[in-house]
């Protein structure tokens, strides 16, 4: 996955990093509230396509895809 250190939006950056289809039909990814020790697993909330809800991203380990 690409580096960055600028602030970004965690759908486009899924998006931007080989997963064309995360948050298909969402709203907005809204706020991501937790982060693993290895920073590979995320949690968060924010407005799907029906209504608020909570989200979980497994990321893959660097350079495995």
């Amino acid at each position: 996955m690409a580096q960055r250190t600028d602030a970004l939006f965690l759908k486009q950056f899924l998006r931007d990093n080989g997963y064309p289809d995360a948050f298909a039909r969402w709203k907005n990814t809204g706020f991501v509230t937790g982060v693993s020790g290895d920073g590979r697993t995320l949690v968060g909330y924010g407005a799907g396509p029906r209504t608020f809800q909570g989200f979980v991203v497994l990321l893959p380990q660097r350079g495995s895809r």
